[in-house]
């Protein structure tokens, strides 16, 4: 009998430590792909621009609807339109990182790595004097040593769980539906600004915004977004639903 009451308390004691141990960071855990929160929000992302044919509609459609998003540019582009990366920060949208010359970076040396971050982070900082913190991989990938060398630098690793595939050039209906259905908060939607005709884009922006309103969501930056992470018990990554 006092062998079984040992046995179950030593497993009680096993239990309760793995339960409130913090869990150890791997290069994984720091890529934010969905945020654990209760409030209401999604993210909204653009990515490849700024665009100056549509990038000042997106800002105008954002202004009008009272949302928000992350802009996550590439050097080379940002570069000749600085005055709209102004325009992003001053209608307090985010700038995100999309490399300087739209390079895929997995298998890259550090000092490619270095070196397309750097160059953006500078085109940035040259026309808004902000640094930006956020870092988008070109088409999505990585790998450990690319997210590592991103954290080194002060970045963290933003991916998404809602692509509208634009990039395609589908239906306004097939973007709204993409980017709309199954939202749950703390989403992060991926939507084209530049790198192509983004008609199609523009033209669902309003429609995915006013279903989102209606379900009860309001779009912020992928910045608000994690401002409103809430933790994880330990348990959470073998247990969830």
């Amino acid at each position: 009998m006092r062998k079984r009451a040992r046995w179950f308390g030593m497993a009680f004691l096993v239990l309760v430590g793995f339960v409130v141990m913090p869990s150890v960071a791997s290069p994984q855990s720091s890529v934010v792909v969905h945020v654990h929160t209760h409030a209401p929000v999604v993210a909204l992302t653009f990515d490849d621009g700024p665009s100056s044919t549509y990038t000042p509609i997106v800002l105008d459609i954002l202004q009008r609807y009272g949302a928000h998003a992350t802009f996550f540019v590439i050097g080379k582009e940002a570069e000749q339109h600085p005055q709209l990366l102004r325009e992003i920060v001053a209608s307090h949208n985010e700038i995100g990182n999309h490399t300087y010359s739209h390079r895929v970076l997995t298998h890259a040396s550090p000092e490619k790595v270095a070196y397309e971050l750097g160059q953006c982070d500078r085109v940035v900082f040259e026309a808004t004097r902000v640094h930006p913190t956020l870092f988008r991989p070109v088409e999505g990938f990585y790998d450990a040593p690319l997210t590592q060398r991103c954290a080194q630098m002060g970045y963290r690793l933003v991916l998404w769980n809602h692509d509208s595939v634009d990039w395609s050039r589908p239906s306004v209906a097939a973007i709204v539906s993409r980017t709309t259905k199954n939202v749950r908060p703390g989403d992060v939607l991926l939507f084209h600004d530049g790198g192509g005709d983004r008609s199609r884009t523009v033209a669902a922006l309003p429609h995915v915004i006013s279903v989102l309103e209606a379900e009860g969501f309001s779009c912020v930056t992928v910045g608000e977004l994690l401002r409103n992470q809430q933790d994880r018990p330990a348990w959470w990554p073998y247990f969830r639903p």
